[in-house]
């Protein structure tokens, strides 16, 4: 199970890239490229490498769900994530008024505040889970309702 710690904390990374995707899709701003994406997403591979690389973490097992892993001496991450999921918040919530898809900056709002609110349950020691997964299913549900709201070109 160790070996399979860089795969197992992928949300992570995945999580601040869906959201990332989430409100370009939104924005519809096209003043500002996709591409600036990409530098983000090395810069969150590489602390992601570094993060996985160089903290240990510890396997546990559970009766109910089995085993699973967690950083024991870095909640500090998991913080981090929080304040990510915040600065969502704000930017969807600046972008609101401008904006004619309410729905998806709902969603996005939120994706947002189902995360915050489970990782602080994790963090206290009352999730509802042993790692957090209701959140990120809400980013990928709001994903998933973003792209089907984007248009197809060539038809």
């Amino acid at each position: 199970l160790y070996l399979l710690k860089g795969n197992y904390f992928l949300n992570f990374i995945g999580i601040p890239l869906i959201g990332l995707i989430t409100i370009y899709i939104v924005m519809r701003d096209y003043k500002v490229k996709f591409s600036y994406i990409f530098p983000l997403t090395i810069i969150l591979s590489v602390t992601y490498g570094f993060i996985i690389y160089n903290y240990p973490a510890i396997i546990k097992a559970d009766i109910l769900y089995g085993y699973y892993m967690h950083f024991e001496k870095i909640p500090y991450l998991y913080v981090i994530y929080m304040v990510i999921n915040v600065l969502f918040m704000v930017i969807t919530m600046n972008i609101y008024k401008n904006n004619l898809d309410k729905k998806n900056i709902i969603f996005i709002i939120s994706s947002s505040v189902i995360s915050i609110l489970e990782t602080m349950m994790f963090l206290i020691g009352y999730g509802i889970f042993i790692e957090l997964i209701i959140g990120d299913i809400a980013w990928i549900l709001t994903l998933d309702y973003g792209i089907s709201k984007l248009r197809r070109t060539g038809k």
